[in-house]
């Protein structure tokens, strides 16, 4: 019997016990087992498939049970997360406050220093424009470049704002004593990293 057993496929305990149970059923005289043994055998196989099922049932509710946890767990960290938030954004808790109550201190981010834009020229195009470049240099791509342009001897005025490291200033007026210069900014910030001067002292040609 065991031998003829052993040639059943190796294959999940329920599909072994139907697997018994159809053979036997079929013609048990091929196994050489009596009356009894068939039996005991079908017996054996019931038993057998009551308990696989019992174990499939019992892991479908650990599953539910672990799914429900795990649930529970995620709305836990979610409520605990906001209410961290809560707590560090409010400019009313200090970081000795948080140290107190055993909190790690806000984290302090220290941002790259503003450099001040390099090698700025200033080039006629025509008669009423004039062509700025200048280098970046370790400023990164969101800096903003503030252009100021300077007549004569007036004031400093704002021109454009931009971020690329070139700029065409059109609908020049004056020829003589123009001077710009570039202002190197991150976001709203008032002061910033002021580049070299660049004038334009020649007279532009004349419109043709």
């Amino acid at each position: 019997m065991a031998n003829q057993f052993g040639k059943l496929p190796k294959l999940r305990l329920a599909e072994s016990t139907r697997q018994i149970f159809s053979q036997i059923a079929a013609d048990p005289d091929v196994y050489g087992l009596t009356d009894l043994q068939v039996a005991q055998l079908l017996s054996l196989s019931e038993e057998l498939k009551d308990a696989f099922d019992a174990s499939n049932q019992a892991h479908a509710e650990y599953l539910a049970k672990q799914s429900a946890r795990n649930e529970a767990h995620a709305d836990l960290v979610s409520a605990l997360g906001f209410a961290m938030q809560r707590v560090y954004g409010d400019p009313a808790v200090t970081n000795e406050d948080l140290v107190r109550v055993g909190l790690a201190k806000r984290p302090q981010y220290r941002r790259s220093r503003l450099t001040f834009p390099v090698v700025l020229t200033a080039q006629i195009l025509s008669y009423n424009s004039v062509q700025l470049t200048w280098e970046r240099k370790n400023n990164g791509p969101r800096t903003l470049f503030s252009i100021q342009v300077q007549e004569g001897t007036e004031p400093w005025r704002p021109l454009e704002t931009v971020t690329s490291c070139k700029f065409v200033h059109t609908g020049v007026k004056l020829a003589n004593g123009l001077a710009y210069r570039v202002i190197a900014r991150r976001g709203s910030q008032v002061e910033g990293a002021i580049s070299n001067t660049a004038s334009i002292s020649q007279n532009l040609p004349r419109a043709a």
